[in-house]
């Protein structure tokens, strides 16, 4: 199995897949390594070229266009049919939320707060899964994946008198989306029931019957 990582802050994590995270920090490579993954990739110049400047903003590249050059990538490693793992994480959501592009910010035009830039932030971010969805889906070895996304923690936009992450203890601080998505798993909602990404490595194991 292919392990390899590419990304930054909030997950996607695949299965079958290859492990990949792109970040603005070559020390992630350093931090990430270690822990099994055979390749880590940096969002530094090597992966981010010269034709994706448009789509650089925020603290990295456009989510979209992260996908596309992620799933590129994996078809020259991989061969058709070989299981992988592969963690991603995107950097269109994180802070920064005034950098949205103008063309982006479809669900309010003109913010007038802090609260309406990340609104138009994480729209544009859910809409950018579309094209991870497309690629999964022109791969049929890969239609079969089982797909998790999720935050790493939550953001405050004003509640509590709040907008940063880091100086305060609230639910806003730390309640994140989970979306599981594959053929093999069963509907299920669940808004009461405290869980933490620590939970997410033994339920792989558990959807995948490694346990």
């Amino acid at each position: 199995m292919i392990k390899i990582i590419l990304g930054f802050i909030a997950g996607i994590l695949v299965v079958p897949g290859a492990g990949y995270v792109m970040m603005p920090h070559m020390m992630f490579n350093e931090t990430v390594s270690p822990f099994g993954f055979e390749e880590t990739i940096a969002m530094n110049d090597k992966f981010v070229t010269k034709k994706d400047e448009e789509f650089k903003w925020g603290w990295g590249l456009q989510d979209d266009r992260f996908f596309k050059k992620v799933f590129a990538h994996l078809d020259g490693k991989r061969k058709p049919g070989q299981p992988i793992f592969c963690a991603l994480a995107t950097i269109s959501n994180h802070m920064n939320f005034k950098d949205v592009p103008e063309k982006l910010r479809t669900i309010y035009p003109e913010p007038k707060n802090y609260r309406e830039h990340y609104v138009n932030s994480i729209h544009a971010a859910d809409s950018f899964l579309k094209a991870f969805f497309d690629e999964l889906e022109h791969r049929e070895d890969l239609r079969n994946s089982l797909v998790l996304l999720f935050g790493d923690h939550g953001y405050p936009t004003g509640q509590h008198d709040f907008t940063s992450n880091e100086v305060s203890f609230y639910d806003e601080n730390f309640r994140v989306p989970l979306l599981v998505v594959g053929a093999k798993v069963e509907p299920f909602t669940n808004t009461t029931i405290a869980y933490s990404q620590l939970d997410l490595a033994p339920a792989l194991l558990e959807w995948l019957g490694l346990t």
